[in-house]
Formats: C-alpha cells, structure tokens, sequence
C-alpha cells in the first residue's frame, strides 16, 4: 500500500501553541463524524519551526449534489458541536 500524502504547515517556533489547538480542533470535529476531516499525524518543532503535518485530503470542484450533502453535514456537525461545553480556551487559537 502506498504511503498516505501529506500536507504540512510551519511557522515560527511561537507558533507550536497554534498548531498544538487546530490539532485538538481537528480532533473534535472529527469526533462528530460529520464532515471529512484529515487526521494529524504529528505537531511538534523541528529544525527551529513549529509544523503539523496531517493528512492531505483530495479535492474535487463541488456540484449541486455535494452542496445539498454539506449543508446536511455541517448542519450535524453544529448540533454536535452545541453539546460541547468551553468554559475558558487553554491556549490562543489564531
């Protein structure tokens, strides 16, 4: 089996936090199971930057029948996002 592609982000060292919260992110909307959403491989520094390396998801042009099946998703995805309660963020999103 060929290895998955991969899509990966850096930035400054300053910027791991950011990563380290789109992960936890990424991770709750795929805990909704309601829309596709690339699984992180790994956040962390290397070579003095900060980067999150996840899955690279294929992407094609939307037609009116994907459209219907967003709106259908992201509705779901709100209700299950309504049930989550967040009192005071743990790090910056940004």
């Amino acid at each position: 089996m060929a290895a998955a592609a991969t899509f990966e982000k850096t930035g400054p060292t300053s910027a791991l936090a950011m990563f380290e919260a789109e992960a936890e992110g990424l991770d709750e909307l795929r805990k909704a199971d309601a829309v596709r959403v690339p699984e992180v491989y790994e956040v962390g520094l290397r070579d003095g930057e900060a980067f999150i390396s996840m899955e690279k998801l294929s992407l094609a042009p939307a037609r009116g029948e994907h459209e219907a099946r967003l709106g259908e998703q992201l509705a779901a995805l709100h209700s299950h996002l309504s049930l989550i309660h967040i009192s005071e963020p743990t790090r910056p999103v940004g």
